[in-house]
């Protein structure tokens, strides 16, 4: 069993206004898991401001996707604007 993990933090958007705190908190999220909760640094991933594309993010999840077996957990985190549909 694995432990895998994709943080996604964003603050800084060109077409909404800036967050102060995402980036943080994905950060903080995944120390936690990995100095508590038995999560590798090498299985975990971050997403950071203009590195977190919705290509690179799509990418990144198909990337563990193909990893993934029955017994292993992923978890995505994400923090920053959303909206409503």
């Amino acid at each position: 069993m694995k432990n895998y993990l994709l943080t996604i933090g964003i603050d800084d958007y060109k077409h909404q206004s800036k967050l102060f705190n995402c980036v943080k908190d994905v950060r903080d999220f995944s120390d936690i898991l990995i100095d508590s909760y038995g999560f590798e640094s090498e299985d975990s991933i971050e997403l950071i401001n203009s590195n977190a594309t919705s290509r690179k993010i799509q990418d990144t999840i198909v990337d563990f996707s193909e990893k993934l077996e029955s017994n292993d957990s992923f978890i995505i985190f994400f923090s920053g604007h959303g909206y409503f549909n």
